[in-house]
């Protein structure tokens, strides 16, 4: 006699299986590209991009930390000759407020 209802014994879940909706032949034909490199990994390779990438960061890490420099030359110059514009007004003012 089986029993239809037993509150001991959980269910299963229901499984899932996600059909998708439309099929890409370029990823497919992409995946099956990766798949031939990653077999044929006995042959050493030279890879020329990325030492000439790692050169062109460098180059622009550089290029980024001169106009840094040259930037903060530029504000601190300007505060310099702002407070020496400003200096005989602030001097000026000081005087009113201490009258």
């Amino acid at each position: 006699m089986a029993m239809l209802f037993n509150p001991f014994k959980m269910p299963k879940p229901r499984p899932f299986n996600y059909m998708p909706l439309y099929y890409d032949e370029r990823k497919e034909q992409l995946e099956k590209l990766k798949e031939a490199a990653a077999a044929d990994k006995s042959k050493p390779r030279v890879n020329l991009q990325k030492g000439f990438l790692h050169d062109q960061r460098a180059r622009n890490k550089s290029q980024l930390e001169k106009g840094s420099v040259i930037r903060w030359g530029v504000i601190i110059a300007a505060a310099i000759a702002g407070f020496m514009i400003l200096l005989p007004r602030i001097d000026k003012f000081v005087m009113l407020l201490a009258k």
